[in-house]
């Protein structure tokens, strides 16, 4: 009744067998989707030059501003005690710059003679003083490119450590085209976050500070310390290994008398 089968006909049909679960395999390995490629990231184009090439780009100039200390593309901190004169000092500084003026030729400091827009945020004096201080140094028709910042006249300015607060100015330094942002000074313009001088609050306000150098700013920041007393160390000196002085190109410290 039933026919026996060869040796050559079974083999045969093990082969055909194999022959379609091996198909039927492939033809699930197929509809299986491929693992999907990582999107490329601006990281993953970031490489190293080597020194020649690195030497042979056109990188922009940093031309003086304020010689010898003060260039396009820098950040520069000026401190002191109360009193001695550093405010009036910036402001002779920003009229300077902004008129092409050189009210600062007793320091021996050079004043580029072409004009450029300068932005003076202050945070601490009434406006009234402000205007008062402008007349004394500048007895002339004040200089159109200087651009005033008052947190007085604005009944409080947004501080420097929140996002609002580096919005607004760089909104205003897009308006005015200014090319010198002076602060004045950090200790009121940087509040919110305790202790000015901490790591929490110069991390977010350090990087906004290099962000502008890298846009061709030079940013003059005005801080207030105090010197030690004979024997003691000044924890709070900016001249140390502290994160607050991570980005800064200049370092400039006043003592009295500055100014008669």
């Amino acid at each position: 009744f039933f026919k026996q089968k060869t040796a050559y006909e079974i083999g045969v049909r093990l082969v055909g067998s194999e022959m379609c679960i091996r198909d039927r395999k492939s033809g699930e390995a197929a509809e299986t989707p491929q693992e999907e490629k990582k999107p490329l990231r601006a990281v993953d184009l970031i490489h190293a030059a080597t020194s020649r090439d690195f030497v042979a780009k056109d990188w922009p100039q940093r031309p003086e501003l304020v010689g010898p200390w003060m260039r396009e593309r820098s950040i520069t901190t000026m401190f002191s005690e109360a009193g001695v004169g550093k405010t009036q000092l910036a402001m002779s500084l920003a009229l300077s710059l902004a008129s092409g003026v050189n009210l600062l030729a007793a320091f021996g400091w050079r004043i580029p003679p072409q004009p450029v827009d300068v932005l003076y945020v202050d945070g601490e004096l009434p406006a009234a003083d402000i205007v008062e201080r402008l007349r004394l140094l500048y007895p002339w028709e004040l200089p159109e490119r200087l651009h005033i910042l008052s947190d007085d006249a604005h009944e409080g300015l947004p501080s420097l450590a929140t996002d609002e607060g580096r919005e607004l100015i760089d909104r205003v330094l897009t308006e005015t085209g200014s090319k010198v942002l002076i602060l004045d000074n950090m200790s009121c313009l940087l509040t919110g976050l305790g202790d000015h001088n901490s790591a929490e609050s110069w991390d977010m306000a350090q990087l906004w500070l290099i962000g502008l150098r890298r846009r061709g700013l030079a940013v003059l920041t005005l801080d207030l310390r105090e010197w030690p007393h004979a024997g003691e160390r000044d924890r709070r000196t900016v001249l140390d290994d502290s994160t607050t002085s991570r980005t800064r190109d200049v370092t400039l410290a006043a003592k009295a008398p500055l100014l008669p």
